[in-house]
């Protein structure tokens, strides 16, 4: 089950980045893009959470560190959704944050958990 939150995890990020490379270049967000980003990385995150909850507790790491790269997500959408379009600043650091939690992933992983 590991492997499948490390690949939900991977598409979110993949997707991320195209809709950075739209944020960054001043395009407008295509919604349906957006829309699918967050479900795929809740969905791995829900994953890491029942691996969490059975018998991996170092996950709960980088589960928070998700977490908030979740919040600045949704901050992002909704901004975005209200007109006044994603920020810049909020994209490159729900962008950073998503990349940390990522990484103490990998770290727990090749760790051996």
């Amino acid at each position: 089950m590991l492997t499948v939150a490390i690949v939900l995890i991977v598409i979110a990020a993949l997707l991320g980045v195209a809709l950075a490379a739209y944020v960054f270049l001043g395009k407008v967000t295509p919604k349906g893009l957006a829309f699918i980003h967050g479900p795929i990385a809740a969905l791995g995150v829900i994953v890491l959470i029942v691996l969490a909850v059975r018998d991996r507790p170092a996950l709960w790491l980088p589960i928070g560190v998700f977490a908030v790269a979740a919040f600045l997500g949704l901050w992002l959408i909704t901004s975005d959704l209200r007109g006044t379009g994603p920020s810049k600043v909020g994209a490159a650091l729900h962008g950073v944050v998503a990349v940390a939690g990522f990484a103490v992933l990998l770290y727990l992983v090749l760790r051996g958990l």
